[in-house]
């Protein structure tokens, strides 16, 4: 959270946002099921929801 504040220059004041956008790409990154045994990758929200997400509308 912090390093993506200083990157783009805003003050601690908008911590909450950052919290929530690093929960947010990082319940978008793939990860390993577990129950799965051919080694597929999946996202939580994948998991969840049972569908994919697009993911466009994220910018740096």
């Amino acid at each position: 959270m912090r390093s993506m504040l200083v990157g783009v220059g805003l003050p601690g004041t908008f911590w909450a946002e950052a919290v929530s956008t690093a929960t947010y790409i990082k319940n978008c990154t793939p990860r390993q099921a577990f129950e799965v045994f051919d080694y597929s990758f999946e996202t939580p929200y994948e998991g969840w929801f049972g569908a994919t997400l697009e993911l466009s509308h994220l910018k740096v």
